[in-house]
């Protein structure tokens, strides 16, 4: 199955997980739980890394999807190991710390695995 298909797969079926088993209650705790920035999500991230690895996942098929110079994708099998490495990414760059998560994901998979 080629590694585009699994990943699209692999988003949907956390989707349906999430969605399942994390419902906030009310607006205002959901608005709460999400970061909107990175310096916000890489400390999140050690508490909610399942959520986090999602949001990797969703950013590497959405640019996939895009297919545009620059969009580039997670080429690491394991999505465990590469959500670490965007975060460690993440972490170390501090400029990216006021982008809004799906920007500073999509920076730092381009650095990564670059296109």
């Amino acid at each position: 199955m080629p590694v585009r298909i699994k990943h699209a797969v692999l988003v949907l079926a956390l989707f349906a997980a999430q969605g399942c088993l994390h419902k906030p209650t009310d607006p205002a705790a959901a608005a709460k739980a999400k970061p909107k920035n990175i310096s916000a999500f890489v400390p999140y991230c050690k508490a909610h890394f399942a959520v986090c690895r999602l949001s990797v996942s969703s950013v590497s098929v959405g640019n996939g999807i895009e297919n545009k110079p620059g969009f580039c994708t997670v080429r690491d099998p394991d999505m465990d190991a590469a959500t670490h490495a965007v975060l460690g990414w993440l972490a170390d760059h501090r400029l990216e710390y006021n982008e809004p998560v799906h920007d500073g994901i999509k920076d730092a998979i381009a650095a990564l695995w670059p296109c």
